[in-house]
């Protein structure tokens, strides 16, 4: 709602100080985020009761990965940025506007998030325990790539 609101105002959602009113919606966001990961944690506690199937590993798995990369959400809101080397809002690839010129702390934060999307349903059509732990292992590879990439302020290749 937020986002939507400061949309509808046109003026930025994330890392916007500019007015008393901008930075506590800003933190509001914030804290939201907060609750949002704290939650994740705790159902992906929850799954450790249900019966162990590559269904209910894939749903693990995708929890595990989203609370790390929603994490990595906070090293954007401390540096009030998400791309590194080269200033916010440059020129960026098409629909998701990831820089070109420089790193970009979103990529990461997108696919390890997304994890949860993937992995249950690595699980529940692959049917093995051992594909969602390799499945995984090759998402959280990626992802750890991008993010180490978008601190050394290196662009993804456009080609």
């Amino acid at each position: 709602m937020i986002v939507m609101g400061q949309a509808g105002r046109v003026v930025r959602s994330h890392f916007n100080l500019d007015t008393p009113f901008d930075s506590t919606l800003f933190n509001l966001m914030g804290v939201a985020i907060i609750v949002n990961i704290v939650t994740a944690a705790i159902f992906c506690r929850w799954t450790f009761r249900a019966a162990p199937s590559p269904y209910v590993w894939g749903i693990r798995m995708g929890l595990v990965s989203f609370v790390i990369f929603a994490m990595e959400g906070m090293i954007m809101a401390q540096r009030l940025a998400h791309s590194v080397g080269v200033p916010d809002g440059g020129p960026g690839l098409p629909v998701v506007n990831w820089s070109t010129t420089g790193g970009d702390l979103r990529i990461a934060h997108f696919l390890g998030m997304h994890a949860l999307q993937l992995l249950p349903l690595v699980g529940f059509f692959g049917r093995s325990t051992a594909a969602v732990a390799l499945a995984f292992s090759v998402w959280v590879s990626i992802s750890v790539a991008a993010i180490w990439g978008a601190l050394a302020g290196k662009t993804i290749p456009t080609g």
